[in-house]
């Protein structure tokens, strides 16, 4: 028989016997109070080393976050010295606040045509060109109806026209309708054979009695 061993608990150094290999507390109150406390000291640990608190590596952004919090007079006066510069270079002869066109790149004063572009024309041009640049290649298929080579504009399209799709879908009624009659036809054959069977059979029951 295995005999107990006697160890002393981490958390407040009791002795105490377990048969255990792995357990380091007395109690289980003890074991989740030292699990509490290592959890904290480690993550003390990776904080003092300027990481997150899963003990990654402080990144480029952290770094940039904490210089600004560290430097706030710094940040303020580089943004008022960059929106100074913007505002200069946005604005006309006159002071007039002026935007650049994204398709013609012409500047115009803002208010007198949209956010991005200066005019209508500029924006119906531009939208057009997205469209195109957007606008998938159209694939050549072949009609299942009269097997003509087309450029399909979806695809789901199976048809080269509403000509060949009307056909197919009236080809496809007429065939449901047929195997309608047909299955109909064959269930009435079938009774009228069954009908038969039990005629058959009642005969030939009736001359049987009749010999007895």
């Amino acid at each position: 028989m295995r005999e107990p061993r006697r160890r002393n608990c981490r958390l407040c150094g009791t002795s105490f016997e377990t048969y255990k290999t792995n357990q380091q507390y007395c109690t289980k109150a003890h074991a989740k109070e030292g699990a509490l406390r290592k959890s904290r000291e480690a993550v003390r640990r990776r904080y003092a080393f300027g990481g997150d608190r899963y003990g990654n590596p402080e990144s480029e952004k952290l770094r940039k976050r904490r210089w600004a919090r560290e430097n706030p007079e710094r940040v303020r006066a580089y943004r008022e010295d960059w929106e100074r510069r913007k505002l200069q270079a946005s604005l006309g002869a006159d002071g007039t606040v002026m935007r650049t066109c994204l398709f013609c790149g012409v500047k115009y004063p803002f208010g007198c045509g949209g956010y991005k572009y200066c005019g209508e024309k500029c924006r119906n041009a531009a939208q057009k060109q997205k469209a195109r640049r957007c606008k998938k290649p159209q694939a050549v298929e072949r009609c299942e109806r009269c097997g003509q080579q087309f450029r399909a504009t979806r695809s789901t399209q199976r048809f080269c026209g509403s000509d060949c799709m009307k056909k197919s879908k009236n080809e496809r009624e007429r065939n449901r309708r047929k195997e309608k009659r047909d299955r109909e036809k064959g269930v009435a054959v079938l009774l009228l054979t069954l009908f038969c069977m039990v005629q058959e059979a009642g005969r030939a029951l009736s001359r049987c009695q009749c010999r007895e």
